[in-house]
């Protein structure tokens, strides 16, 4: 397992690899943008909700994915429920009316 520091450092590189600046990063994952620099360096963390904000914004979908079925969003208080209503959803838009 990798250490806290080089996933950080992981989450710092896959920014500079998508050319987003920390203030393009922190407004569209809406984190302060000083919270997000001292999660870079390892000196704070984040809830599991800005992290999938944060994998959403850097494009990391399998991260975000996973993350989806624990975030806590007013639509979803019941961990899991995220991941439920959408394949409902998705199947909902693939059945052919009856």
């Amino acid at each position: 397992m990798r250490s806290t520091a080089t996933q950080i450092t992981a989450l710092r590189a896959v920014r500079r690899s998508r050319r987003l600046s920390l203030q393009q990063v922190a407004t569209l994952a809406e984190i302060d943008i000083g919270h997000l620099s001292r999660v870079e360096r390892g000196e704070a963390g984040l809830s599991v909700a800005a992290l999938a904000r944060l994998a959403r914004v850097l494009g990391l979908t399998e991260l975000e994915r996973d993350l989806e079925l624990y975030a806590m969003t007013p639509e979803t208080r019941v961990p899991g429920l995220a991941g439920q209503q959408r394949t409902r959803r998705l199947h909902d838009k693939t059945t052919p009316p009856a």
